[in-house]
């Protein structure tokens, strides 16, 4: 009899194994060697989490296989598209694939999975393809579990958007995390409506909030409803809108109702664009706690160190209290101009403990810092 040892080997050891396989279809071809091997990966370790994109993990039947096999381990599904352009010739083309995409959904569907963490990035509103954002609504009317949501440039139709939204009440009661990131202009007319403020109002057991300024501005604008359990609030701003204005302004009155709205939030700044110090007069406030403030200041300009010398100061005379964290990527090596300002920055905020810039730690290792 011919020798077979590795049909036996630890679990261990193919664990490992399978650990580095990266395409479904090697994976597939793993499970398929012997049933000692399928029966070493048959751990929910393995198959908890699903990241799929439509145009490039349906073009063979090795993720249909594993669905089918495995559903009941999948807690964790991230979807969208791997290539944003040209949809509508995806679809013409591709027509077998989009049935797989189906009937993807539909075992999800019809086997009641339940997920704790969905990631919904890079879906476009086509009408060819109208019948995978209802495959996938319906799947998400059943969620009852859901601890963390992301719509990353979901742009849905505007029903499916107020839709999903609905769905996501099913889940309300174990919803943790929610994340709202929108970089395409005409996603703006979703968060106009009162709709989606007075939907968002009852997401009341959420702990982290992470979403666009623009967005949270419309939101907060509108704002009636204490959110006694909101942590922790991460406000994101970039690029999106080109042509509009790039901050959104609040009344000061509703400003002055923020700790009421939100009592034991703290906030944290993500910018990933220049800003000038009039753009910081409308995000930059008195009324929140300001615990981080990380600034990716891209593409170069000569106002620069200027710019960074107005934020730094707008930071001392607000939250000089608060700060903990900054972080600060700037096109210029030219540390010996921000001395000073350096250094009075961390004398007053007596929190600091952390300060990067350009991805070096100067609390630590440059002597403006020391003693």
């Amino acid at each position: 009899m011919e020798n077979q040892q590795w049909r036996f080997m630890p679990m261990e050891i193919l664990g490992i194994v399978f650990r580095y396989l990266m395409r479904r279809r090697d994976k597939l071809a793993f499970i398929l060697v012997c049933p000692e091997w399928m029966e070493a990966v048959d751990f929910k370790v393995f198959w908890a989490k699903f990241i799929v994109k439509i145009d490039e993990d349906f073009s063979e039947p090795s993720l249909i296989y594993l669905t089918q096999k495995y559903y009941k381990y999948i807690t964790i599904l991230e979807i969208g598209w791997g290539n944003t352009r040209n949809h509508s010739l995806f679809f013409m083309r591709f027509r077998d694939i989009i049935k797989r995409v189906g009937r993807f959904f539909t075992i999800l569907y019809e086997h009641y999975v339940q997920l704790h963490r969905l990631n919904i990035f890079d879906w476009y509103d086509v009408h060819a393809l109208r019948k995978l954002s209802y495959l996938l609504m319906r799947f998400m009317k059943r969620q009852y579990y859901l601890k963390a949501v992301t719509l990353n440039n979901a742009n849905f139709p505007d029903i499916a958007f107020s839709n999903s939204l609905l769905a996501f009440l099913r889940s309300k009661s174990s919803l943790k995390h929610m994340t709202l990131h929108f970089s395409t202009f005409n996603a703006r007319k979703l968060f106009d409506c009162f709709a989606f403020s007075t939907t968002m109002e009852l997401f009341q057991n959420l702990e982290i909030i992470s979403i666009d300024c623009w967005i949270f501005y419309k939101f907060f604008d509108k704002l009636q409803m204490k959110f006694n359990k909101v942590r922790l609030i991460y406000l994101y701003l970039d690029y999106t809108f080109k042509k509009a204005e790039p901050v959104i302004r609040i009344r000061q009155c509703q400003w002055e109702k923020f700790h009421e709205y939100f009592p034991h939030a703290v906030v944290n700044y993500i910018i990933d664009r220049p800003m000038k110090d009039k753009q910081f007069e409308g995000i930059l406030q008195s009324q929140y706690i300001l615990v981080s403030f990380i600034w990716n200041y891209y593409p170069y300009k000569e106002s620069c160190l200027v710019d960074c010398y107005q934020c730094l100061q707008r930071i001392v005379d607000l939250q000089s209290e608060n700060i903990e964290y900054i972080n600060l990527t700037l096109p210029t090596d030219d540390l010996d101009t921000l001395q000073y300002k350096l250094r009075s920055f961390k004398r007053i905020c007596s929190k600091l403990k952390s300060f990067l810039l350009n991805n070096e730690e100067l609390m630590v290792k440059k002597p403006i810092f020391s003693k």
